[in-house]
């Protein structure tokens, strides 16, 4: 009778230490993942800032920066799909604000 209550409690210790790391690599890969994702929106924005650099002029790019900076702030990044959201909308943001700025610079030259 001993024996097989050692057993059972052998066997109950070696099932809660597998589900025990189990969960602790789960933990590791998901914080991994999410540190990976938000690596990926930094350098996205990073290339957002050195693209709208490339294709501003001076004053264009001052409007670009504060476009930036207002919809780019990690810090205030609740939820994954708000940084991807924001990273789609500053890439459109930019586009459009550097399109129009090309556009009046374009005019006044001619």
């Amino acid at each position: 009778m001993a024996h097989t209550a050692d057993g059972s409690l052998q066997e109950l210790y070696r099932t809660v230490v597998c589900w025990t790391l189990l969960l602790v690599v789960v933990i590791v890969v998901v914080v991994v993942v999410v540190v990976v994702v938000v690596v990926v929106v930094i350098v996205v924005v990073v290339v957002i800032v050195v693209a709208a650099a490339a294709l501003c002029k001076f004053q264009a790019l001052s409007e670009a920066r504060h476009l930036i900076q207002r919809w780019t702030n990690l810090g205030k990044c609740v939820w994954l799909n708000d940084c991807l959201s924001t990273a789609i909308a500053t890439c459109v943001t930019v586009g459009i604000e550097s399109a129009t700025v090309r556009s009046r610079v374009q005019s006044t030259n001619h």
